[in-house]
């Protein structure tokens, strides 16, 4: 499906936690709320580091999670 002119796609701040069975797990920057992500939605997971800086890539109209995109440096 292609992304229409209306559809707002934001980029926030989070911080990985760890990997456990259900997922990746993060945490906002702003609200400290935790959220699990599946792992096919984080490219390049096995670059990770526990406490790196993630941006994680949300469609706002519908609070869903698009993906995870790692620092340009890593």
């Amino acid at each position: 499906r292609q992304m229409c002119i209306r559809d707002r796609v934001e980029r926030r701040n989070f911080q990985y936690l760890y990997k456990d069975d259900l997922g990746f797990n993060f945490m906002d920057n702003e609200t400290f709320e935790q959220i699990s992500i599946e792992e096919d939605l984080v490219e390049t997971a096995d670059l990770m580091k526990e406490g790196q800086e993630v941006q994680v890539v949300i469609h706002a109209e519908q609070e869903r999670i698009l993906g995870v995109e790692l620092p340009p440096f890593v």
